[in-house]
């Protein structure tokens, strides 16, 4: 668990690191022939993991990755067990 939280959060700031340079790389391919051949050269020694959309949101208490809350960054199931003890305010359980 706090291995894929680790792995995770390097990822991001690798992700933050090389994001723009991707980007103006991919940009600036379009504009000459010969310049082009080198940054199309550059692009491939990039490595592939370098997109937001590779990076899993997880709760950060249990490192569970599905059903998120992206406000407050905890799993649904974490979130409902800290309601019933009383540690989020303003929730409490509906009856219909």
């Amino acid at each position: 668990m706090k291995k894929r939280l680790i792995k995770d959060l390097f990822l991001r700031q690798f992700i933050y690191k090389r994001e723009t340079f991707f980007t103006l790389t991919k940009i600036l391919s379009r504009l000459d022939i010969i310049e082009h051949m080198r940054f199309i050269y550059v692009l491939y020694k990039i490595q592939k993991n370098v997109y937001f959309s590779k990076i899993r949101n997880r709760c950060f208490i249990t490192g569970r990755n599905n059903s998120i809350n992206k406000l407050t960054k905890i799993s649904r199931l974490k979130f409902k067990e800290l309601t019933r003890a009383g540690f989020v305010l303003g929730f409490s359980k509906c009856s219909w």
